[in-house]
């Protein structure tokens, strides 16, 4: 019973060590900054440079298409000559 609770103590103790060092975590965050992002890590960067492109022009001719609904819907279609 008493290796349970020593190992218990000191899995707490790493644990309480490693949330407190500062150090531990300022490395991980800079390992962070210099991975690159997980599209260029999966398929390379001139897949994920042509989906980023490929998505922009979705972006805007969706924006382009409500903008023409909302031109008509306010009476900036045809003009009405009845």
């Amino acid at each position: 019973m008493s290796d349970g609770a020593e190992y218990v103590k000191y899995v707490t103790e790493r644990l309480i060590q490693y949330w407190e060092d500062p150090q531990i975590r300022e490395r991980k965050l800079e390992r962070k900054k210099r991975r690159e992002p997980w599209p260029d890590r999966w398929f390379g960067h001139m897949v994920s440079a042509g989906f980023r492109i490929w998505l922009g022009e979705v972006r805007k001719r969706s924006a382009r298409l409500r903008w023409r609904e909302a031109q008509a819907g306010a009476g900036g279609g045809m003009p009405d000559y009845s």
